[in-house]
């Protein structure tokens, strides 16, 4: 009688008398055997299930707020209109009409988005967009998931749009959120291509229906990834989002203290102000505050020259009410804005 090299299996020589025990012996063997195999693959779908693909959106979870936690959109007053709310987020409308209020939440779950008040004709359009640059992209199939929540009756659509082709890439089917507040889960897939990825592709949540007053909507952990099946939802750290924010937009703040008395009415600053983060083309520099530790300064013309990715030369002609002495500190405070629109 011989036994086989891995399992021990009996293998009878040919004078040996046929011992139905033998096979009995053989076939649990082998039973066992294939067992542990389906067992062990069980365990590797479940591990695999669990392997997250990397969020191509930027602030998919809501994380980021440099601008502020709360906007009241007003569509006819052109600074409350077709703004970025948390970063790299962009609400947009189609006619001067829409109000709503948009905040950031958060609950035990995490951070999310919500719309709330909305105020909107039936045939005015209104969407929700993130853009994204071609280099984020390569050809293939994409799957874009999202979860979303109300307490109203707002109706939406996810829509992924091709600047090349000047052409909507995939529609999905119209989602109707239940009032109940509770969250449901939407994905999408579909192929980019070689012309697609020539130009930006946007990312966009239209809002559909006629509210008045009455809307209300919540978004959280939006995310498009490579492949055609959805990973789990892994959110980067605080830090990692906001650099990434940052490269589109950074809330600055820089101070200098003088080295002389400005005792003119109007005296001249020059200094460079580098970026926290090199930005994505050179910005649009905007200072919206200035304070010292002594009198009342102020902005009166001022040029604003970013000449850099990475830092900024601001001239300023700075007004003052009572002499600034020497050694005194001087804070501004603005936006480098190198966004998208």
């Amino acid at each position: 009688m011989k036994l086989t090299s891995n399992y021990n299996l009996k293998k009878p020589d040919g004078t040996d008398v046929v011992n139905v025990q033998d096979f009995n012996d053989n076939s649990d063997k082998i039973d066992l055997e294939l067992k542990k195999v389906d067992s062990s693959l069980k365990d590797m779908k479940n591990n695999l299930s669990q392997i997250s693909n990397p969020n191509l959106l930027i602030n998919g979870d809501f994380q980021v707020w440099q601008r502020g936690e709360g906007f009241e959109y007003i569509g006819s007053v052109t600074e409350k209109k077709n703004i970025y709310t948390t970063d790299r987020w962009r609400i947009v409308q189609s006619h001067d009409i829409p109000k709503c209020n948009i905040n950031k939440y958060k609950d035990a779950n995490g951070v999310y988005f919500g719309l709330a008040k909305l105020y909107k004709p039936k045939d005015v359009g209104m969407s929700i967009h993130q853009k994204l640059e071609p280099f984020y992209l390569i050809c293939g199939k994409y799957t874009l998931s999202f979860e979303y929540a109300n307490t109203g009756n707002i109706e939406f659509n996810a829509r992924v749009y091709s600047f090349k082709r000047a052409a909507n890439i995939i529609t999905s089917e119209r989602c109707i959120p239940n009032s109940s507040g509770t969250w449901s889960k939407c994905e999408v897939t579909f192929n980019i291509d070689s012309i697609d990825i020539q130009d930006i592709i946007e990312i966009a949540f239209d809002l559909m229906g006629d509210y008045n007053n009455n809307g209300s909507f919540y978004l959280r952990r939006v995310k498009l990834e490579l492949g055609d099946k959805s990973t789990p939802f892994v959110p980067r750290s605080y830090g990692e989002e906001l650099a990434l924010c940052q490269r589109y937009f950074e809330r600055v703040f820089f101070s200098t203290r003088l080295i002389t008395d400005m005792s003119e009415i109007s005296q001249g600053i020059e200094m460079n102000v580098p970026y926290k983060v090199e930005k994505r083309i050179i910005p649009t520099m905007k200072i919206d505050n200035i304070i010292s530790e002594v009198g009342n300064p102020s902005i009166n013309t001022y040029t604003d020259n970013a000449k850099y990715h990475f830092c900024a030369f601001l001239q300023k002609n700075i007004e003052q009410n009572s002499k600034l002495p020497k050694g005194c500190r001087i804070t501004w405070y603005g936006n480098a804005d190198a966004e998208i629109y």
